[in-house]
């Protein structure tokens, strides 16, 4: 009982401290990200408005008629926020997107504006995703999830809104998502070779035929050699997979899955939503999609930091193929725990709690509510949206207390590889970053400790040639058993 009030009293501590935000003394009037021009389109403040209508001649655009994998011929006009003035496009190409969602009468569609009239582009940009956030009732849940991918630096999408109506019939408030075209990937990659989508349930192992080739040939040998990888294991495994991935943003990027609990993405219950990106040398990235699941208040869809999460779907496996084989290595799942930790941290250098109160306080204006097809209602809206407080810091405290029941993970070590008499010998170890970690040094001379050589610099005297010192390190926290280990030899010449 004392250590569940114990917990609770953390949990109080970490929503006061870590998460809790001052309002500012001046209003933000805007959110928007880069300088190209089409940042403006995904300023989560600024919200646009967008006009669909069938093109003359065509039938008019129903729900049955937009349900196509072909897109349909449209007219679309465009109002920047704020303004009465439009720019007018004839003859772009929409249709019905998503899977699941494509069954509600509120449509998330798909916009090309290229697709019958070649080069034609609004701001520079050829692609419109809007996302009807039917199955998001918070409104937010995507703006701020996508907000926190980009300030770890996970190539993902901006996000704004944009009021849609189709001929005529006003939909609502949507979600105004960048495309995952290449306008979006040069921004964050020198190259690319190839983008694979991923629906459910897609992995990367081997004779998996699910992956849909997005941008690029029709060659799929860099896709086929990758998931090759599930074949090896344990050392093999993560000297290849370093190899071939760009690894610290695949680990980070599964870690920010799991803190954000979004079980409807790669490393979920559900292996969906979600790119596999590869540039020119065949290093492969990933790219996060399909957000409106993240912050889930249902404990079962709340995902463990562990292997041991319990699949409600029947066609699905416990966790993604390179969170199985990392869970198996330690070196691998160490650095995937570091990097919650780092993302937890970036959450509260950001003040994502902040950020998503800013964004809320403009859509929930009435002038956004009006007649919006949203499936809850605006009480049940702003219920959801200040669940993510609370879920923020559930989530920085399940890291927490998994870190807490394991021993501390051994930090990198670097010395020289010889000294001699008379200099100084340094070691240079890995920041610690697991939360309460202590860190103690004692030098080795040939095996036996150095009487006072306890700190990370030592100065050698009255040494022999030949003789073999390290620095043995020990990291201890409350409650498990220490973690000790020795740096390589560093032979006296």
């Amino acid at each position: 009982m004392r250590m569940r009030a114990k917990s609770f009293a953390v949990v109080i501590a970490l929503f006061l401290g870590v998460f809790g935000s001052v309002p500012s003394a001046t209003a933000t009037v805007s959110l928007q990200e880069g300088t190209d021009k089409a940042a403006v389109l995904f300023d989560p403040l600024k919200v646009i408005t967008i006009k669909i209508d069938h093109a003359l001649g065509e039938p008019v655009l129903t729900h049955k008629y937009l349900d196509s994998p072909v897109f349909r011929k449209a007219n679309i006009r465009i109002y920047m926020a704020g303004s009465k003035k439009y720019v007018a496009l004839a003859n772009v190409g929409v249709r019905l997107k998503g899977s699941y969602t494509r069954k509600f009468e509120k449509m998330s569609l798909k916009v090309n504006l290229d697709e019958f009239v070649p080069g034609q582009n609004f701001l520079g940009i050829t692609r419109l995703t809007l996302n009807a956030m039917y199955q998001d009732w918070s409104l937010v849940h995507e703006v701020t999830g996508y907000k926190l991918f980009r300030s770890a630096g996970i190539p993902a999408p901006r996000a704004g809104y944009a009021k849609v109506s189709v001929d005529g019939r006003y939909m609502g408030l949507y979600l105004n998502l960048e495309s995952i075209d290449s306008d979006m990937l040069k921004r964050w990659f020198k190259s690319t070779k190839h983008v694979y989508s991923g629906p459910r349930p897609c992995d990367l192992t081997p004779y998996n035929q699910c992956y849909q080739p997005s941008l690029g040939d029709t060659n799929r040998a860099d896709l086929v050699q990758f998931t090759k990888l599930d074949n090896l294991h344990g050392s093999q495994w993560w000297t290849e997979f370093k190899k071939r991935s760009n690894s610290e943003l695949v680990l980070r990027m599964i870690a920010t899955e799991i803190f954000l609990s979004h079980w409807d993405g790669y490393n979920g219950y559900s292996k969906n939503n979600h790119f596999v990106h590869f540039d020119n040398k065949n290093r492969m990235t990933l790219i996060p999609w399909g957000l409106d699941q993240t912050f889930p208040a249902e404990p079962k869809k709340q995902m463990a930091w562990g292997n041991s999460d319990q699949s409600y779907f029947r066609d699905s496996t416990t966790k993604s193929t390179i969170h199985q084989h990392c869970f198996e290595y330690a070196p691998c799942f160490n650095e995937l725990l570091h990097q919650g930790i780092l993302i937890s941290k970036v959450a509260r250098d950001i003040d994502l709690v902040g950020y998503k109160n800013q964004i809320s306080e403009k859509i929930n204006r009435s002038q956004f509510r009006r007649n919006n097809m949203s499936a809850v209602d605006f009480k049940t809206q702003k219920r959801k949206q200040a669940w993510i407080d609370e879920f923020l810091v559930l989530r920085t405290q399940a890291l927490r207390d998994f870190l807490a029941a394991r021993k501390p993970a051994p930090l990198g070590v670097t010395t020289p590889k010889k000294g001699k008499n008379g200099e100084t010998i340094t070691a240079t170890l890995q920041p610690a970053w697991e939360p309460g970690v202590r860190v103690r040094f004692q030098w080795l001379l040939n095996g036996e400790p150095i009487s006072g050589a306890t700190n990370p610099a030592l100065k050698l005297k009255n040494f022999k040639p030949g003789d073999k010192l390290k620095l043995e390190i020990t990291l201890s926290k409350n409650g498990v058993l220490d973690t000790v280990y020795r740096s390589k030899s560093i032979k006296v010449s």
